[in-house]
């Protein structure tokens, strides 16, 4: 699968649904590795629609791919806001990422329940940084995950 074209592809559905928010795509290096494009795709998904929701659209949402290891790729999607640190070491669990803060929340609280567990299918992992006036949700994924992460699913 190729990452940049999965988060260019969910760029630009975003671009026409959310006009009001500045987007930006970055690459760094190879963006290409061994992993269930359906999967991936609903990783980026999760990741961009919980920082729609819960940021703020004047400071933007930025997706960069660092490609440049050659046994990984890393994802980063920073949008403007944080994330109050008493919720930060939950917010992988399900029913408990603060999907009700602001009173916003369109779902169940599973999509960052959801994404970790296929972040890890692929023997990755995922974390978020909340600090200053920034969140960034960071996926390091190896390029060629074990036989075994990828089909025990």
């Amino acid at each position: 699968a190729d990452l940049f074209e999965i988060c260019r592809q969910m760029m630009d559905e975003l671009g026409h649904a959310n006009p009001e928010w500045k987007l930006g795509l970055e690459l760094f290096g190879d963006p290409k590795g061994q992993w269930d494009r359906g999967l991936l795709s609903q990783v980026v998904s999760n990741l961009v629609g919980n920082a729609l929701q819960h940021g703020q659209p004047d400071g933007g949402l930025h997706l960069r791919i660092d490609g440049t290891s050659s046994s990984r790729v890393i994802l980063q999607v920073q949008n403007a806001g944080t994330i109050d640190p008493v919720l930060v070491p939950h917010i992988f669990d399900a029913f408990r990422e603060g999907a009700n803060r602001h009173g916003r929340s369109k779902g169940l609280g599973l999509g960052l329940f959801i994404t970790k567990h296929f972040v890890e299918v692929h023997g990755g992992t995922v974390g978020v940084r909340s600090a200053a006036e920034s969140t960034s949700f960071i996926v390091d994924l190896p390029r060629h995950p074990s036989r075994t992460s990828v089909t025990s699913r």
